[in-house]
C-alpha cells in the first residue's frame, strides 16, 4: 500500500506482510520505524509473560510434552492474532459502508459488541485507517480511527484483547481499565497527524471489542501529556539503539 502525503510532498509504503514502513521524502525509499514497534521495544508486558507461563503450565497439565509446552502461547497468540485481524477488518468495512463478513463465532461476538455500541452512543466516524508520519520525529503508523461520539471528536484504536484488570492487595476489584501504553500510542498518532494538519482532538479513545462479545470503552483527555510520554518513550528507544550500536 503506497499513499502521498503532505501535499504530495512524501511517499509512504506500507507492506502488511512483515508489518514494515518505508518513507519516500525525495531521496528514495527508506525504512522507518513504526508506532507500536518502537514502544515494544521500551515498555515490557509482565502480563503476557504470566500469560505465556500459565499456558506452558496446562499444556503439560494436559499431556503435552515440554517442546510443546514452550510453544503453548505461540499457538494461542496466532489464533489470537487472526481473530483480531478480521474483526479490524469487519469494523474498517463498516465504517466504509463495504460488506461485512465474519469467518469465526469469536469475530461475530465482537462485531455484534460492536453493533450495540453504535445504537447507544451518537457515533460518527470520521476517518479510518489512517496513515499517519511524523516529519519532525521520523515514525509512521496507522490510526484506526477518529470519531466524533456524543459531539466530541476524538482519536482512537480498537483492541480486540481484554483490558486491564484493576488489583488491589492481590484482590480484583472488579474494575477495568485501558492499558496505559495504549493511550501513548494514540498520542503518538495525534502528533503526526497534528503535524498533518488536524485539528486539535478532544480526547484519546480505547475500545476493546473482545471476542467474548463485550465492548469497552476508555477515554483520556490528557492528550499533551500523553504526547511528553510518548516523546520520552521515543527518545529512550532511540537511545537504547544508539547504545547497543556504540563501537561497531
Amino acid at each position: 500500500m503506497e499513499q502521498s502525503l503532505y501535499n504530495n510532498d512524501i511517499k509512504l509504503k506500507f507492506t502488511h506482510n512483515g508489518h514494515r514502513y518505508q518513507v519516500d521524502t525525495g531521496s528514495g525509499w527508506k525504512p522507518v520505524q513504526g508506532v507500536t514497534t518502537i514502544l515494544g521495544k521500551v515498555i515490557a508486558k509482565d502480563g503476557l509473560v504470566n500469560w505465556a507461563a500459565n499456558l506452558a503450565v496446562q499444556a503439560m497439565v494436559d499431556g503435552a510434552t515440554p517442546e510443546e509446552a514452550k510453544k503453548a502461547h505461540t499457538k494461542k497468540k496466532d489464533k489470537g492474532a487472526d481473530i483480531g485481524s478480521e474483526v479490524h477488518t469487519a469494523i474498517e468495512s463498516h465504517i466504509k459502508g463495504e460488506k461485512v463478513t465474519t469467518t469465526t463465532p469469536e469475530a461475530k461476538k465482537a462485531l455484534d459488541a460492536f453493533y450495540e455500541w453504535l445504537t447507544q452512543r451518537d457515533v460518527k466516524f470520521l476517518e479510518s485507517e489512517i496513515a499517519v508520519y511524523s516529519k519532525k520525529y521520523n515514525y509512521c503508523g496507522t490510526c484506526d480511527f477518529i470519531a466524533e461520539i456524543d459531539g466530541r471528536r476524538y482519536i482512537g484504536d480498537w483492541k480486540t484483547a481484554d483490558p486491564k484488570k484493576e488489583w488491589k492487595n492481590n484482590k480484583y476489584t472488579g474494575k477495568l481499565r485501558a492499558y496505559p501504553e495504549h493511550f501513548i500510542q494514540v498520542a503518538a498518532y495525534d502528533q503526526a497527524l497534528t503535524e498533518m494538519g488536524h485539528a486539535p482532538f478532544d480526547g484519546h479513545m480505547i475500545v476493546y471489542v473482545t471476542k467474548e462479545g463485550k465492548l469497552h470503552t476508555f477515554i483520556n483527555k490528557e492528550t499533551q501529556a500523553n504526547k511528553y510520554a510518548w516523546f520520552g518513550a521515543l527518545s529512550l528507544s532511540r537511545r537504547l539503539q544508539e547504545l547497543d550500536n556504540y563501537g561497531r
